[in-house]
C-alpha cells in the first residue's frame, strides 16, 4: 500500500532561503531561540521574505517585556494576497520565544511566497523573527506490504 509522507520543514532566520531588506538587526546569542538567532526589525517598511515549495508556511518570532520591546505591528502577504496586519498590543512580562506569528490556510501545491513588512518604526517597538517552518509539497511516497 502507498502512502504519501508529510514533512515539516523548519528554516532559520539566518537561512540563506530568507531575504531581508537592509536595515535588519541581527542577535547571535539568543540562547532560547531556535539555532540561537534573531532578527530584529526597529523602522518602519523593512521587509523579510521567505519563498518555499509547500502546501503551508508559517513564521516563529518572540515577543514580550513591552516596556523593552514596544508594541509591533506587521502584515503578511502570501502570493500578493494581503493576510492582515498582526499588532502585538498586550502588556506582557518576561520575554518570550517560539511564539507563531502567522500560520497561512491551505495552499495549491507548488512555490509560495511569504513578504512580511514592519509597519511601526517608532522606538521602542521590535519585531523579533526567530525561523520560518512549512510543509513539503514535495511529499515522499512510501509502499509498504502488508
Amino acid at each position: 500500500m502507498a502512502s504519501t509522507v508529510i514533512q515539516r520543514v523548519d528554516v532559520d532566520d539566518q537561512d540563506p532561503s530568507v531575504v531581508y531588506s537592509p536595515g535588519w538587526g541581527f542577535d547571535s546569542n539568543a540562547t532560547l531561540a531556535y539555532d540561537g538567532t534573531l532578527h530584529s526589525a526597529t523602522a518602519e517598511g523593512l521587509t523579510v521574505s521567505f519563498t518555499f515549495t509547500g502546501t503551508l508556511v508559517a513564521a516563529m518570532g518572540c515577543g514580550g517585556d513591552t516596556r523593552n520591546s514596544g508594541f509591533p505591528s506587521v502584515s503578511f502577504l502570501l502570493d500578493g494576497m494581503s493576510y492582515g496586519i498582526r499588532e502585538d498590543s498586550t502588556a506582557l512580562n518576561g520575554q518570550f520565544y517560539n511564539v507563531t506569528l502567522f500560520v497561512s490556510p491551505n495552499l495549491a501545491p507548488g512555490e509560495h511566497t511569504l513578504i512580511i513588512t514592519n509597519l511601526n518604526g517608532t522606538r521602542p517597538n521590535t519585531f523579533w523573527l526567530d525561523r520560518f517552518w512549512y510543509i513539503s509539497s514535495d511529499a515522499t511516497n512510501t509502499t509498504s506490504s502488508g
